[in-house]
């Protein structure tokens, strides 16, 4: 049985891939007139040629279908025709070979011949050849062929991104104003063919990476589940690897009884880490808990806990796995599936959870929110950053894990013990025996002034430093059963030497920090200009305040001011473009009328979008910040407290 699929311009396939044996290949060319030269779409064109005479000419390219006759002579010679043509709704090709068909039939009454007007155009009709192939390939009849390209049609789809529209200006189907606005505000025309058989404008968007994200968008709304997609573009390969890379890219699942190269292939996609080649290929990672510990996923910031465990100390493993020092991202999401109300009665999971971790922030002085916005996080912990010398870009270390889990096991085992501890009064003095040359007959002071905290150690031969906190720990901790000693009264002259070295530290260092921070001329012109706009909502009101309280007490740095200047800058360039499209989409616009909507437009780029820049001023605000409400922020405000002191007997 021979057969013949026979195409128009609307494919572009040269040849079919892997072409069955018994199918003959036919292409009837459309023909592409630019001013006074012609170019037909057969094996011989010189694409780039043609394209480059299209955008030089100012004139309109004018096409021209294929004749009945260059149909009928490629249906000849075969006893099974299969015809695919470009949407009827935008040529005359379809009717071409609609009349070349009872040419056909006049010539050869047996011969089984089937048009498909495609209702499409580019990628969906070479979808459908490669279709037509494959069952050709499996054997099937005539009529199978014809009844599955039927459904398979049904469920396919065309979506296309236009990136230049010169050519639809050309041909008066967009007038220039429009195009003008097009190219200077980079957008992209993403749109469908229609079940008419027209092409149909569903989005017009800004930037290459809307336009991806906005075609897989409507892939997946049309239906899309994985399986074939086509990709047809001219010399845009980019933007088709981004929509590949996004297509591919799968769900993994791993639990206790999965191998160990599935963890490795995890580790490749999720840990920012790994020392081999990294991979793509999977973007949702489902697991047990037996990736909660001991595994990097940090190239991942959302999180998911679709089920709640009673410790809470699991939910922490978790989220910690991408909340990880060296992640891209700003912003870390957690969502968490509580049980339903009705459940919760029975169980009260959320109160118990919640009140264990609200416990863990009281006690650790931890700074991440796990499961609510209600959680106060108690920055005057005494498991404080401020009160080590770890650099920021360093992991929890085993010092810091082994007091952790001291504290936790107190909390746990002792309650009387813990609570003591906690309620431990500001200004508390001890006095303990201590062997060690190097630190006998000093004081230790942990000493707070407003934010700022430190612990200092003077010792009888006024020899004063800095300790870390947990080197603090080490000369605090104490045998379970160890009795208190006298004080000495030494103690107090130690300690205020200890105050102070912190007062004259603290007195440099405030000089530093007034050169580092404060709020520029550039920044409060700005906000003044915010202040004077009237047009703000409720929620955006409440928004100025908080920006009003963040930089105007001396939070932000130079640094900060900067950047804020740049985006700033790049709103008050950028037009309101929603209004410039919403002028040029009324269509009732006429030539004359350019030169004044031009102005309307010019106007439009001169007005500053005071919305967009209050959102970028509050966007840079610290997410700690956003919560609480502060007259004035200062680290160093207020007097020296000293908070606790220890006088270490050398006997």
């Amino acid at each position: 049985m021979e057969w013949k699929v026979v195409v128009d311009t609307a494919c572009d396939f040269r040849e079919i891939p892997n072409k069955a044996e018994n199918v003959a290949y036919e292409r009837v060319p459309f023909s592409l007139q630019i001013e006074d030269k012609v170019f037909v779409d057969n094996l011989d064109l010189d694409i780039d040629k043609m394209m480059d005479e299209m955008y030089a000419s100012s004139e309109p390219a004018r096409s021209a279908c294929p004749s009945p006759e260059a149909y009928l002579s490629a249906y000849r010679g075969a006893e099974n025709v299969i015809v695919l043509t470009l949407t009827g709704g935008m040529s005359g090709s379809y009717n071409s070979a609609v009349i070349a068909e009872k040419m056909l039939k006049e010539e050869n009454h047996n011969v089984n011949i089937h048009i498909i007007n495609t209702l499409s155009a580019g990628g969906q009709n070479d979808l459908f050849l490669l279709k037509i192939n494959e069952l050709i390939k499996e054997g099937l009849s005539f009529e199978e062929v014809v009844a599955a390209m039927t459904k398979y049609q049904e469920n396919s789809k065309l979506i296309f991104v236009l990136e230049k529209v010169d050519n639809l200006v050309k041909n008066g189907r967009l007038n220039k104003l429009a195009a003008a606005v097009v190219g200077l505000l980079n957008m992209r025309m993403v749109g469908e063919a229609s079940s008419e058989g027209t092409l149909h404008l569903l989005h017009k968007v800004r930037g290459e990476k809307k336009a991806v994200s906005t075609v897989i968008d409507e892939m997946i709304k049309a239906g899309y589940k994985g399986g074939r997609a086509v990709i047809t573009h001219r010399n845009n390969t980019n933007i088709c690897e981004k929509i590949e890379e996004k297509l591919n890219r799968e769900t993994i699942c791993y639990t206790g009884a999965s191998s160990l190269s599935k963890k490795e292939t995890i580790i490749a996609n999720f840990d920012p880490n790994f020392k081999g080649k990294q991979e793509n290929r999977y973007n949702i990672l489902v697991a047990t808990d037996v990736l909660a510990e001991g595994i990097n996923l940090h190239r991942s910031n959302v999180i998911v806990n679709y089920d709640l465990p009673w410790n809470p100390t699991r939910v922490m493993q978790r989220i910690g796995r991408i909340n990880r020092v060296g992640t891209k991202y700003d912003k870390i999401y957690v969502f968490n599936f509580f049980p339903t109300t009705e459940t919760d009665k029975h169980l009260s999971l959320k109160e118990n959870i919640l009140n264990k971790i609200q416990a863990f922030h009281h006690t650790l002085g931890e700074d991440f929110k796990y499961l609510s916005d209600d959680e106060e996080i108690d920055s005057f912990a005494l498991y404080d950053k401020l009160m080590t010398s770890l650099d920021d870009n360093e992991e929890i270390g085993e010092t810091e894990l082994e007091y952790l889990t001291l504290i936790r096991k107190i909390r746990d085992n002792n309650e009387e013990l813990y609570l003591k501890i906690k309620n431990l009064p500001k200004k508390s003095k001890s006095s303990k025996e201590y062997k060690e040359d190097v630190i006998k007959n000093s004081t230790i002071s942990f000493l707070k002034k407003g934010e700022n905290k430190r612990i200092y150690i003077t010792d009888t031969k006024f020899k004063t430093r800095e300790l870390t906190f947990f080197e603090a720990v080490d000369y605090f901790k104490c045998e379970e059963n160890e009795k208190r000693k006298e004080i000495n009264k030494e103690l107090f002259d130690l300690l205020v030497i200890n105050k102070e070295t912190f007062e004259n530290r603290r007195k440099i260092k405030e000089c530093e920090v007034q050169k580092k921070f404060g709020t520029s001329r550039e920044i409060k012109k700005m906000i003044q200009a915010l202040k004077s706009f009237k047009n703000f909502g409720e929620v955006e009101e409440e928004k100025l305040e908080k920006i009003i309280e963040i930089y105007t007490v001396g939070k932000t740095s130079k640094k900060d001011n900067k950047e804020i200047l740049e985006k700033c800058k790049t709103v008050l360039e950028t037009a309101n473009y929603q209004k410039i499209i919403e002028i040029y989409e009324v269509g009732k616009v006429s030539k004359k009328d350019d030169k004044e909507i031009l102005e309307k437009c010019k106007k439009v780029f001169e007005t500053q979008n005071y919305h967009k820049i209050l959102e970028v001023f509050y966007d840079s605000i610290a997410e700690e910040y956003k919560g609480k409400t502060e007259k004035r922020v200062d680290r160093y405000l207020g007097k020296v407290e000293v908070l606790l002191s220890e006088y270490l007997i050398g006997e």
